[in-house]
């Protein structure tokens, strides 16, 4: 690893291995990450800006009405207005109806939060 590597976009260098020396890493507890129930469709992060769900499935009930979607299939595959989306592809949804889930197929999707 380089000793410096300059990072454009802040205008100033990123000294790497200075932030080593100072970041403090203590054991990540199993019990903070993993993913939710695969049988189910649930909204992993609501943050100020986006929401990031998993849908399972046909259930689509958690996806906004009037609002784009971005669609990853993780497992499956899944129809967008007469195209097939396969994992590790990605696509945009204008609303939940143009989403042609099927059974089996799992999801990973996310959406802006309404401003208001």
């Amino acid at each position: 690893m380089p000793d410096h590597v300059t990072a454009n976009h802040c205008g100033r260098g990123l000294h790497v291995k200075d932030g080593i020396k100072v970041a403090d890493a203590p054991p990540y507890s199993p019990s903070l990450h993993g993913w939710p129930d695969r049988t189910r469709s649930a909204v992993i992060l609501h943050a100020e800006h986006f929401t990031l769900a998993q849908i399972t499935g046909t259930d689509i009930t958690i996806l906004p009405d009037e609002v784009q979607v971005f669609v990853v299939p993780i497992k499956g595959e899944l129809g967008i207005g007469g195209e097939t989306l396969i994992p590790g592809e990605c696509g945009l949804v204008a609303t939940k109806e143009d989403m042609g889930a099927r059974h089996g197929v799992l999801l990973l999707v996310a959406w802006t939060r309404d401003p208001n």
